[in-house]
């Protein structure tokens, strides 16, 4: 497979429209599965001070990702991997690393 990585984006539908408008269609969606409540805590062990304020904003971006996945869904259900990000990094690496030379 070659291509380009596009980390982050398209973050959103109007971003996704973005890239169609270019004739820019993609061919995989890598999603990186954690709970919430584990993404505060890595964040927790990454920033001893954080606050009500920026666990208020990860759980926003949090919905607003899970409803751009939702949407995504529609149409390019086929074209996405789920890796489980509830493991160690190096896992986490290593399971896109596989799956990825597996298409």
């Amino acid at each position: 497979m070659q291509g380009y990585i596009l980390e982050g984006f398209p973050k959103n539908a109007t971003q996704l429209e973005y890239l169609k408008d270019l004739k820019i269609e993609p061919t995989l969606f890598v999603v990186l599965a954690l709970p919430f409540e584990q993404a505060v805590e890595r964040k927790r062990q990454r920033d001893k001070h954080i606050s009500n304020e920026d666990i208020e904003s990860l759980r926003r971006r949090t919905e607003r990702t899970k409803d751009f996945l939702q949407y995504i869904e529609t149409s390019y259900n086929s074209h996405m991997l789920k890796i489980n990000a509830a493991t160690s990094a190096q896992n986490v690496l290593e399971n896109v690393g596989f799956q990825l030379e597996n298409i």
